[in-house]
């Protein structure tokens, strides 16, 4: 596996983008995802997850045709959230909400952006717990063996709703545009080799709330391609062992700081 990137997005609570990420200056934690990209009134009724892979989303084909761009959409465990609210409803015996329950299924992001982009591109949603990043990849990369021009990938979770789970994290989503032309100079990094088993994933250097999040890998490989950083990483939530890919450039990277 070969594949540029050409850019990169992210979101988490505080961080807009991924120059408020390599800043480090935090804004307000309690803002949801801007999502721009959305009309307001659609905005309004999507999750915190929607808003976040749609402003990723916007975010990653901020240069090209959001019209014709394939489109991959990670994770792991997608609306929950909704779903539980959903669920709890149910349980008491109450009336669903159809808007509601069209914003629980696992593609809602990618429907939405499909349609205020009047995409009619390929995309799909992935989910595979752990894996979700190296297998968001991994489709990323047949879509471009099977012709696509480009590839938009976005990954992301927020946690569960206690009620469906005890696991607590901290919510984000990040991305990557990818091709696969020739370098040229002009690309951000290239992923080399997306191995199987082959990494423990260190993501010491994020923020310990995101550690246990399933895209944790997803976040590290933005941060090492905005880093530049020369190395092998792993793809899963921190201390995890699974599945890592090579991540190079096209220029020698920058001498670290003293």
């Amino acid at each position: 596996m070969k594949m540029r990137v050409l850019t990169v997005g992210v979101w988490l609570p505080g961080i807009a983008d991924s120059a408020v990420w390599l800043s480090g200056a935090h804004t307000d934690t309690t803002a949801p995802p801007l999502a721009a990209v959305l009309p307001p009134m659609t905005r309004r009724r999507c999750s915190v997850l929607t808003r976040a892979l749609a402003d990723v989303f916007a975010q990653v084909t901020d240069r090209v045709d959001r019209a014709h761009v394939a489109s991959v959409f990670a994770s792991a465990y997608g609306e929950t959230a909704v779903l539980g609210e959903l669920l709890d409803q149910l349980a008491l015996g109450e009336g669903l909400s159809p808007i509601r329950f069209s914003g629980s299924v696992h593609n809602a992001a990618a429907g939405q952006v499909s349609i205020v982009c009047e995409n009619r591109a390929f995309t799909t949603s992935v989910a595979a717990g752990r894996d979700t990043v190296a297998m968001g990849l991994l489709e990323a990369q047949a879509l471009l063996c099977d012709g696509a021009p480009q590839v938009a990938v976005v990954l992301g979770d927020v946690a569960p709703p206690p009620s469906l789970s005890a696991e607590r994290y901290g919510s984000l989503a990040a991305g990557l545009l990818v091709d696969a032309a020739p370098s040229d100079g002009d690309e951000l990094a290239t992923l080399v080799d997306l191995m199987d088993d082959a990494m423990l994933a260190d993501a010491g250097a994020l923020p310990v709330a995101t550690w246990t999040n399933p895209c944790c890998g997803g976040l590290l490989l933005v941060d090492t391609v905005l880093r530049q950083r020369n190395m092998r990483i792993g793809l899963g939530p921190h201390g995890v062992q699974g599945w890592g890919v090579d991540v190079t450039f096209p220029r020698p990277p920058p001498p670290e700081a003293a």
